[in-house]
Order: structure tokens, then sequence, then C-alpha cells
């Protein structure tokens, strides 16, 4: 019951706060500044994928010692979406993004933390002179774990999305989609510079190829 309880309030805080996971994971009120190389499979009446990369700014809040929530923005330069429908290129826009994460449990150097976030993309792309766009909506909850040494922290786990929906038009045509696969693969890692200052870098497979190159840091 107690682990529910936590996911609903998760769930709650990520729908108006996220991280693709792209806000600080092992400290909070801090600052991130971090560039994305995505690319992600979709379904609308053939597979596409949208791939670009993203220069994201945001805010991890720290509300209690358990609980933390962030968000930010992201724009898009030189991406691309293509596959079995139209393709184009010439990519930019914008994501609005939240975050949520909770301490479900503390042993030894290891944190087990529950996750949400949600996401807001709006894309666009231009091909021998047709325009193409993409708006898609993302839902998603989570769990790492997250083990501390002495300067360095490693954290994996798994991802699942409840919710994702999406519409490409392309010229005169329109066709919805969603996600291909409905879970991530997450491992990243942080390296503590200073008290301040720390890097951080994030891997997400399976639904997605993403890589997130990141700085944290606290003013």
């Amino acid at each position: 019951m107690k682990f529910w309880n936590i996911l609903i309030v998760t769930i709650g805080l990520s729908s108006y706060s996220k991280a693709l996971a792209d806000t600080a994971i092992d400290a909070a009120n801090r600052y991130t500044v971090g560039l994305q190389l995505k690319e992600t499979s979709y379904k609308a009446t053939d597979e596409f994928k949208v791939e670009g990369q993203i220069l994201e700014g945001g805010y991890k809040l720290g509300i209690s010692p358990k609980l933390a929530i962030g968000g930010g923005v992201g724009l898009m330069f030189d991406g691309n979406i293509g596959g079995g429908i139209q393709a184009a290129n010439g990519g930019s826009g914008f994501r609005i993004f939240s975050d949520a994460q909770y301490e479900a449990h503390r042993f030894d150097r290891n944190k087990v933390l529950v996750t949400g976030a949600f996401a807001f993309d709006r894309f666009s792309f231009s091909e021998a002179g047709t325009d193409a766009d993409f708006i898609t909506t993302d839902v998603k909850v989570g769990g790492l774990i997250l083990h501390y040494f002495h300067r360095f922290s490693v954290y994996g786990g798994l991802e699942l999305f409840l919710f994702s929906s999406g519409q490409f038009n392309y010229g005169d045509a329109t066709a919805d989609s969603k996600r291909k696969t409905i879970f991530n693969l997450r491992t990243g890692g942080s390296y503590k510079l200073n008290k301040k200052l720390a890097l951080r870098t994030d891997l997400l497979l399976v639904g997605e190829q993403t890589f997130f190159f990141a700085c944290d840091f606290a003013l």
C-alpha cells in the first residue's frame, strides 16, 4: 500500500511539474543545462522516427528531504523525421517538460527513487517545400536505484509510459501517433566536481535511443 501511495503522489506531481529525465537526479535545488541527442520510434499509419538535438535548461526544487520536483524547456535544432510515411529534415521546435522524484527507501550508500515525468514536444520540419509538423505529449513513471561513491554516483532502472499521444501533419495529410514501445531502460551517472557543480550523463534504451549530457549546478 505504501508503494502505491508514493506512485499516485508522484504521478500527480508530474502532471504539472519532468526529466525526460532532465533535471538533477542526485541533488535538489540545482539548475541544469544539457544537450540531448534523441532518436525515438513512433507508430502512425506506418512506423517512423524522430531524431534531433535538443538543448535544454531546467531546475530541480527540493520540496522536502525526500521529495523534489523540476521542470524546464528545450529547443530542437537540426532534426529529422521519417520512415514508412514521409521524410523531412531541418527540424526545429520546442519542448516543455517537468519531473518529480521521491526517495522511497535508503540502505547503505543506495537510494530507491520513484520518478514521474511529463513532456510536451512541438517540432516542425520541411522537405522540398512541404512543411511537416509533429506534436506529442508523454507521461511516464519509473523506478531507479542510485548508488553513491565518494564523488561519483551511478543509477539505473526502468520507465513505463502511461500516456503517449501525438499527431503528425505532412502537407495536407494528418495521422495520429504514439510511441512504438512504452518501456525505457535508463542508466546514467554523475560526477561531483565540487559542492555546487556536477557533470552528468543519461542513456535511454529500448523505447528510444537517447543520450543526454548535462551540467548540474547551484548558484
